[in-house]
């Protein structure tokens, strides 16, 4: 470490040292000072005319107060400033390192909530994955219907269409399968979105509704949007997506798109 790194990282202990040592000696400059000040003034008193004021008299002895203790007073502000200027330096680091706990401490905050939710989504996507697998397996020795989705489709619309799986209707021995286009998903979304912006809630019967799947059950209960789920609260409720997840069918070389709802749900069943 050299000798500059040195003194401006110890700055201000180095300036309350040299603070208090001009202290003491303003201490000892001013016993010095006091006795000249004395025989100034005594001899100012025997000097001064009959007819001058008090006033004048009283700023005479202030000038020769001044001029006698004129080390002293320098020495004073001298070793006043240093202490000062110590301290000011001690809360200004004081200062500058709790700004920057504070901002590690947001960063951190920060960090460990992407990080806690990148591993819950990786943690939920491997439960998705491992629930459709079981479906797909079950589904291989005892397939299970495909609905078919109402809509009026053209040729080429026709052509797109894909196998969905509703997760809120299945289980492990029964997906709930429908065939639809990723337009006509989207339809749904909208419409689901337009039933949500008045209300924090939507039935689960509704949402087969829109899906065009026909009457399934009205006991089915309702979708409750969470607090804070982002694009699903507050003005931006009505950015209604279900969360897809393609899951490959190996046993019928076919992709399933897995449909779980954004919000949680409260069943009557």
């Amino acid at each position: 470490m050299n000798i500059g790194s040195f003194i401006k990282n110890n700055l201000s202990t180095i300036l309350t040292i040299t603070g208090v040592a001009t202290g003491a000696a303003t201490i000892i400059v001013a016993t010095k000072e006091t006795r000249k000040y004395e025989k100034a003034i005594e001899s100012y008193n025997e000097s001064i005319p009959a007819d001058t004021k008090k006033s004048e008299v009283a700023l005479n002895k202030l000038w020769i107060g001044i001029k006698e203790y004129k080390f002293t007073l320098l020495l004073g502000a001298l070793s006043v400033g240093q202490i000062a200027y110590a301290h000011k330096i001690s809360l200004d680091r004081i200062a500058s390192a709790g700004g920057i706990a504070t901002m590690y401490k947001a960063q951190y905050d920060r960090l460990k909530e992407t990080t806690d939710k990148i591993l819950s989504d990786k943690e939920k996507q491997k439960v998705v994955e491992e629930k459709a697998k079981q479906m797909i397996n079950a589904d291989a020795s005892n397939p299970a219907p495909v609905r078919e989705a109402a809509f009026s489709r053209t040729s080429e619309e026709s052509s797109r269409v894909k196998t969905f799986v509703l997760e809120f209707l299945s289980t492990d021995k029964s997906p709930f399968k429908f065939h639809a286009t990723m337009h006509e998903i989207d339809m749904a979304c909208r419409q689901i979105s337009s039933i949500l912006r008045n209300d924090d809630k939507v039935t689960l019967s509704e949402i087969v509704g829109e899906l065009n799947l026909g009457y399934i059950s009205s006991g089915l209960g309702d979708c409750y949007i969470e607090s804070g789920t982002p694009g699903l609260s507050g003005t931006y409720r009505d950015n209604f997506e279900f969360k897809m997840s393609p899951i490959y069918n190996d046993q019928n070389d076919e992709t399933w798109y897995y449909l779980e709802l954004p919000c949680s749900i409260k069943t009557d069943f």
